[in-house]
């Protein structure tokens, strides 16, 4: 946590606590820029109880404490509570006008957590006019464009985002999430690529893995699999992918490796028992296959997903025709409600 931070909260509690004034806090703040973005740790900490009252008591003590008024919609937004957020928001853009390019792009934020898409599309567009550099600015009305399901209008702000801040990683993914929406694969890829370029994740080379698949490059989706598990040994996402590639390219001992791992590391994954239960009766498994099938359809009960189950005993039949756990399967499927 920003020592700086803990600093402001220390003074704004014993000035309310005392009911001394906070002067001291504003000085602090005042060489700060207190329009910023609402980060995670931000929000985290403005949420506490105690510190919304003593903000609320800084404001009796000074109506004009900006201060205050910023902890306070930060502490709002945190805890879902988004009229009250842009209450304070508004109030700070009277009272500070000429720094208000943040200040407008977080009200954005509180009108899109309300759906009301024209009033945060105002906002944002306010914001890119005080600063018609602010990269933000422009991926915010990517999102809210992306949101409303106008993908060209999207892709457009993405781009403006990026033009303005080759770096700016969350626009590349974000746009590429919305040329995969409409099936511009290669696009999408590129974009995913991009992001990878400048901070390497293990859900970007899975993303770009998927459209690998998706465009029968398996050698290629695997590599990306395998960089995404080297990132993160316990991401499941990438083993069960993996394996799905490693059954089409037929060698399904590495499939049956893959799917191992994602039991060992998830128990209840129903999608690694039913993929290893296909695995074993292409391999002449029968009985081994119908049990993991069988503890497929019972683990897609529990996410009340009956079609999943009736798929599991549709594939046991096929398997098996024999075995005992078609019915007993079918008998917890008629069970459920």
């Amino acid at each position: 946590m920003n020592k700086k931070i803990l600093v402001i909260l220390f003074f704004i509690l014993a000035s309310c606590i005392y009911g001394e004034e906070i002067g001291e806090v504003e000085k602090i703040l005042n060489s700060q820029q207190r329009g910023v973005r609402l980060t995670e740790d931000l929000i985290n900490i403005c949420t506490n109880q105690l510190l919304i009252k003593a903000c609320i008591k800084a404001i009796e003590l000074n109506p004009n404490n900006t201060t205050a008024y910023w902890l306070l919609c930060v502490g709002y937004y945190g805890r879902k509570e988004y009229d009250l957020a842009i209450k304070y928001l508004s109030k700070i853009i009277e009272l500070e006008p000429q720094n208000a390019m943040w200040y407008y792009h977080n009200r954005g934020l509180c009108y899109q957590k309300k759906k009301d898409y024209d009033k945060a599309i105002k906002d944002y567009t306010k914001a890119i006019e005080i600063s018609p550099s602010f990269a933000y600015g422009y991926f915010a009305l990517g999102n809210v464009y992306e949101e409303k399901k106008d993908y060209d209008k999207a892709i457009e702000y993405y781009t403006k985002a990026i033009e303005f801040d080759v770096n700016f990683t969350q626009a590349y993914i974000f746009r590429g999430n919305v040329y995969l929406k409409k099936g511009d694969y290669e696009q999408a890829k590129n974009d995913y690529s991009s992001a990878i370029g400048i901070e390497p994740n293990c859900y970007l080379y899975l993303l770009r893995g998927q459209i690998y698949d998706t465009k029968g490059e398996y050698t290629k989706a695997i590599n990306d699999y395998s960089e995404a598990i080297k990132l993160n040994p316990e991401f499941k996402e990438a083993y069960l992918a993996r394996g799905e590639t490693y059954i089409r390219l037929g060698d399904h001992h590495k499939a049956l490796d893959d799917f191992n791992e994602v039991i060992d590391l998830d128990p209840k994954n129903p999608y690694a028992y039913f993929s290893r239960g296909l695995i074993y009766g292409n391999l002449d498994l029968p009985i081994a296959a119908c049990d993991d099938l069988y503890q497929a359809g019972i683990l897609f009960l529990k996410q009340n997903d009956k079609k999943r189950a009736l798929l599991c005993v549709d594939t046991m039949k096929k398997t098996d025709s024999s075995s005992p756990l078609i019915k007993k399967l079918m008998n917890k499927i008629y069970e459920q409600k």
